[in-house]
């Protein structure tokens, strides 16, 4: 994952590894809305050696949401109707600004907003379906929170990691303070993901893990509430690792502080 500022050459120079190392995917977020630096399109139309134009279908996009949202399209919101020549929009069903997918060479590059909204449904909706195609694995997803004294929890996890070494078990949780005893903080919460090559022996591992989860769980005296999302739900770490397993050779991502 790379992380760079509003700067054409900074957002060029992270690309151009990328792109001449034949990179199978990368995917950006941010830089696409009205404001004079959201310039991830020039940076793109750079790479590509093409113009930056507007796209009529774009325009269109644009102007359907501004319409929905009850609001002017004014000459500033219709700058996020900016794409590169030989570009395909992608619409955004949350916000304004359209997503850029756009083909250099043998990599596929993705533009998305960067605002978490607007750009998590999108990532659903464009990239998870390019990873699919891509990758002979599938992968699903499950939430756990262990209500157990916390550091009841670690054996019942390296138990389970043991038992099944081919899941990837993230856990989220802070140590107790000074404050509380440690046999009296209770809860932590854990994603996990299984791999097969069908969906349907992904949900025969899960809920294998699943099942075995809430037995070592109730010998430990706890209990454990199990909740099953969407990879883009989890946490970064665990979007990551899917990426990384699923054959995607980069992860490009833009961060911009308001």
């Amino acid at each position: 994952m790379t992380c760079v500022g509003d700067q054409v050459e900074d957002i060029v120079k992270a690309l151009e590894g990328g792109v001449l190392e034949a990179r199978d995917l990368i995917v950006m977020t941010g830089g696409l809305g009205p404001s004079e630096d959201d310039l991830t399109v020039e940076a793109l139309a750079r790479i590509a050696h093409k113009e930056v134009i507007y796209d009529p279908r774009a325009v269109a996009l644009v102007t359907a949401s501004c319409e929905a949202a009850g609001i002017e399209v004014t000459e500033r919101r219709k700058r996020m109707a900016r794409s590169v020549e030989g570009a395909e929009p992608l619409e955004n069903g949350v916000g304004l600004a359209p997503g850029v997918k756009l083909r250099v060479g043998s990599t596929v590059l993705v533009a998305l907003p960067g605002i978490p909204k607007e750009m998590m449904p999108m990532f659903t909706r464009f990239v998870l379906p390019l990873i699919a195609r891509a990758s002979v694995k599938r992968a699903l997803a499950l939430r756990a929170h262990l209500l157990m004294p916390y550091y009841s929890s670690f054996p019942v996890l390296s138990t389970l990691r043991n038992l099944f070494p081919e899941a990837y078990i993230k856990t989220h949780s802070q140590p107790p303070s000074h404050d509380r005893a440690p046999d009296q903080v209770y809860g932590m919460l854990v994603d996990i993901l299984v791999w097969g090559t069908t969906e349907g022996e992904c949900m025969a591992r899960r809920e294998g893990v699943t099942a075995r989860l809430r037995e070592l769980v109730a010998a430990a005296g706890g209990r454990v509430t199990i909740e099953t999302v969407r990879d883009h739900v989890v946490g970064l770490e665990v979007v990551l690792h899917v990426l990384r397993r699923s054959g995607v050779d980069q992860l490009l991502v833009e961060m911009v502080q308001f």
